[in-house]
């Protein structure tokens, strides 16, 4: 669990009590803060209670002593305690937020976009940790952010960020910003929301990004053409100049214009369907962006 200690001796307030709102009032409280923490769901105010966490019925308290409101992602942004928080001067912030200003050493990935995510967490987690890596993975169902151990200089977050996460962390700037895809049903908030993983980044930093959707194709020519950090387009069917991609199950790496066949993905069970074989040519990509050689990261994947 991670010490908050910048908190100590604040009134922090927690909105919505599920595994993540939750490990985040436990985190908060054992680290000095005082929380009220509230959740419209009676079932969770009791389970919250059963851990000794101060229950404050935020949709009728001062709100004015609030300093931070940290809430989980599925809560509404203009829901009425988000909003009178602001209009009190207080910050809405979400679990990330408050592991990014404790953990000032350690590098951080993030991921974001469609795709099947809980695969690629558990691919790059197994990948990055055989490579040698000192990493933490949160922000998946089973892995809440602030139940994560803290990391020494070299150590690796890798964090899952929606849209509804990123438009409320401010502090982190990602070294390897992982974009998985877009739809056309987005609505202009949630892309900007999503564009907030490449917020501050500049070289030696990287950008990982799909282009095998249209929204996402202009997004990552906006990037190359800002040139403010390394861009690295990643496709799952199409051959892609100076990128990672998968053709006939061959996993192809032409970040160095040599179109180098990394390994033949359709001889490993592991990679069944084309959205895994896509998802290791994104998981290969962000392993070269930490570092690791291109031979060590083609080995991983063929263990995983």
């Amino acid at each position: 669990m991670i010490d908050l200690f910048p908190f100590s001796g604040f009134i922090i307030g927690v909105l919505g009590l599920g595994d993540h709102g939750l490990m985040t009032a436990r985190a908060l409280q054992l680290s000095g803060a005082e929380v009220w923490a509230w959740d419209q769901d009676k079932k969770r105010r009791d389970k919250a209670e059963a851990e000794d966490i101060t229950l404050v019925d935020l949709y009728d308290c001062d709100i004015r002593e609030i300093v931070s409101l940290v809430i989980e992602p599925d809560i509404a942004h203009h829901d009425p305690v988000v909003g009178r928080v602001r209009e009190a001067g207080g910050e809405v912030i979400s679990d990330a937020e408050l592991l990014a200003r404790t953990q000032r050493d350690a590098t951080f990935m993030g991921i974001t976009g469609v795709g099947d995510d809980a695969f690629l967490c558990s691919m790059l987690t197994q990948v990055l940790e055989v490579a040698g890596k000192d990493i933490e993975l949160g922000g998946t169902e089973m892995h809440p952010i602030l139940g994560t151990h803290p990391l020494d200089l070299g150590g690796q977050y890798v964090l899952l960020m929606p849209p509804e996460k990123l438009n409320m962390t401010v502090s982190i700037t990602f070294d390897t910003a992982v974009w998985l895809g877009a739809e056309n049903t987005m609505t202009d908030h949630t892309l900007s929301s999503m564009k907030e993983i490449f917020h501050r980044q500049t070289i030696p930093r990287t950008a990982i990004i799909s282009v095998d959707d249209p929204i996402s194709r202009d997004i990552y020519e906006g990037l190359k053409l800002a040139d403010e950090q390394v861009v690295v387009p990643v496709s799952g069917h199409s051959s892609v100049s100076g990128g990672v991609y998968i053709r006939d199950s061959q996993l192809i790496d032409d970040i160095n214009d040599k179109a180098v066949i990394v390994t033949d993905l359709g001889a490993l069970e592991t990679y069944a369907t084309a959205e895994q074989k896509r998802l290791a040519a994104f998981a290969y990509t962000a392993a070269l962006s930490v570092g690791i050689e291109p031979r060590v990261a083609m080995a991983c994947l063929q263990g995983y």
